[in-house]
């Protein structure tokens, strides 16, 4: 024997463990990276992304954040990673790609961002 754990002296947060089942279907995921207002926060990005995306948007995650360079002294660019996934099917190429136009869209529109060349 390697190791021993007393699960019920660690417990739980509430008293009840949460298990889901795994996924049915593979997730889509892809990194974006934007330019936007240096003001802008992660929070921002984040909120506007899953409002486009609903539960589509399994997770989201910032990897980079740069300043300086080539950009505007108020700019900075945001570079993060996206997981996209429907519960009923795969989604296809075309879908995904609907998904992310949707999110780099609305970050436009409503933040003022790009996609970074």
């Amino acid at each position: 024997m390697i190791a021993e754990f007393d699960l019920a002296a660690v417990g739980t947060p509430g008293g009840t463990a949460r298990v889901h089942a795994l996924p049915k279907y593979p997730p889509v995921k892809r990194d974006l990276s934007l330019i936007v207002k240096a003001g802008v926060t992660w929070d921002q990005i984040e909120a506007c992304a899953r409002r486009s995306a609903g539960e589509t948007l399994v997770t989201i995650q910032p990897f980079d954040v740069f300043s300086g360079g080539s950009l505007a002294p108020d700019e900075k660019s945001v570079a993060f990673s996206l997981s996209l996934r429907r519960s009923d099917k795969t989604l296809t190429d075309t879908e995904a790609e609907q998904l992310i136009s949707g999110i780099v869209g609305a970050l436009e529109s409503s933040l003022s961002a790009h996609l970074r060349a």
